[in-house]
């Protein structure tokens, strides 16, 4: 909403109660604020971008976020991964404590402890890693609390072009120009040829011989957003790509990463 200040001369209490209104909604958006803490303890570890390890031994994922993959098991780390568990570090480095606000699961079936982190001034430390191009959206039903502000987020840094959006592989792709061996988080576009349905799950078929797999058990987040109405049109797909020897597969857990576009 934009106000006309010109305007507004003659309508000061109309005008000034719109802004009020709208206040609200920037704050939090700049801040992605917590409304509650369940607990504080402080970090003994950062272990990547996106976890960490708790003065009590636990390993904890930051929820809504994934960053890129530190090198292991003879594989070179992901581009800013090292920048992002850096970073992440720093921020860290000085907190006494930091919060936790749990969500719908605890844990991940890792049995790794799940939270959305807050510094002691209140700053969610999801949304600072989002805005700097550092970490990107990855949303995991039904842990979705904070998703809306967490979006904000991650579209101003793409916005910017701030460091992982800077770079070509963050850019949309069409499926038909996937590289052979392509694998990592990316943005596809292409057409839904075909959608199968089995016991457990939907697969779209994608041009350019992408698969896009959507569990039965997580339908319920989708709505009026079902992917089986998706046939014959164009999607962008969000996730992590993972190289099959026929093709790409993605796996999709929330209408977030599977969007109908124009046409």
């Amino acid at each position: 909403m934009i106000i006309n200040l010109l305007r507004c001369s003659s309508l000061l209490g109309q005008c000034l109660a719109a802004l009020l209104a709208i206040l609200p909604l920037f704050a939090q958006a700049a801040s992605c604020s917590a409304d509650r803490i369940n607990e504080r303890i402080r970090v003994a570890h950062v272990h990547d971008g996106d976890t960490v390890i708790l003065s009590d031994g636990r390993k904890l994922r930051l929820i809504g976020i994934d960053t890129p993959e530190l090198g292991r098991d003879g594989r070179p780390a992901e581009p800013l991964a090292e920048e992002a568990a850096a970073a992440l570090r720093k921020l860290l480095a000085d907190q006494t404590t930091i919060g936790l606000r749990l969500d719908a699961e605890p844990r991940d079936h890792y049995q790794r402890s799940l939270a959305h982190l807050f510094l002691q001034d209140g700053r969610s430390v999801e949304a600072w890693l989002l805005e700097r191009g550092l970490a990107t959206l990855f949303i995991v039903p039904p842990n979705v609390w904070n998703m809306s502000c967490y979006i904000t987020a991650e579209q101003r840094a793409r916005d910017a072009r701030s460091g992982l959006w800077a770079r070509a592989e963050y850019q949309v792709t069409d499926a038909t120009d996937l590289a052979p061996g392509t694998e990592g988080v990316r943005l596809v576009r292409g057409r839904v040829l075909e959608v199968e349905e089995s016991a457990k799950s939907l697969w779209l078929t994608l041009t350019g011989n992408v698969s896009v797999r959507v569990d039965r058990r997580d339908l319920v987040y989708f709505g009026a957003s079902d992917p089986r109405r998706l046939l014959h049109g164009l999607v962008l797909v969000r996730g992590r790509v993972v190289a099959k020897a026929s093709g790409w597969t993605l796996h999709v857990r929330h209408p977030v990463a599977l969007q109908r576009l124009p046409g």
